[in-house]
């Protein structure tokens, strides 16, 4: 959950400490995460003032803020619009070499363009495991 009320900074400064960011890395690891993400030019700006694209940004960077081992996306582009898609898509990218990604989507293109393993889950079942290409 965004918090519309708040910078971009604050936030991820607050995520940082919920999240149990040592209090002498907090500030590192939100620059780190705002230029990870993309968000230096918005870095001052409130949440709730932000485009979708910034926003799903945001949400990105909260989820990263603690280098978590895992990391679930559940359909990272839906509803932003072609260059938010294609900035979203090698974020996620970007990720990969640092934090496992799992990306829940039914978009095939999506699967294609960012990842390099793929699970097909029915019912819960492993019914396929390939690269994209297979």
């Amino acid at each position: 959950m965004l918090y519309p009320e708040l910078s971009v900074t604050r936030f991820l400064a607050f995520c940082a400490e919920v999240k149990g960011v040592p209090r002498g890395e907090r500030r590192a690891r939100v620059d780190e995460v705002i230029e990870l993400c993309g968000l230096a030019e918005v870095a001052g700006k409130l949440i709730g003032k932000l485009s979708k694209g910034y926003r799903q940004r945001v949400g990105i960077a909260q989820a990263v803020v603690h280098r978590p081992q895992v990391l679930i996306l559940d359909e990272p582009t839906v509803g932003l619009d072609p260059r938010q898609v294609i900035e979203i898509r090698s974020l996620v990218k970007s990720l990969g070499g640092t934090t496992t990604v799992l990306l829940s989507t039914h978009i095939l293109p999506e699967v294609s363009m960012t990842c390099n393993r793929v699970m097909i889950i029915d019912y819960g079942r492993i019914i396929a495991e390939d690269t994209p290409e297979g």
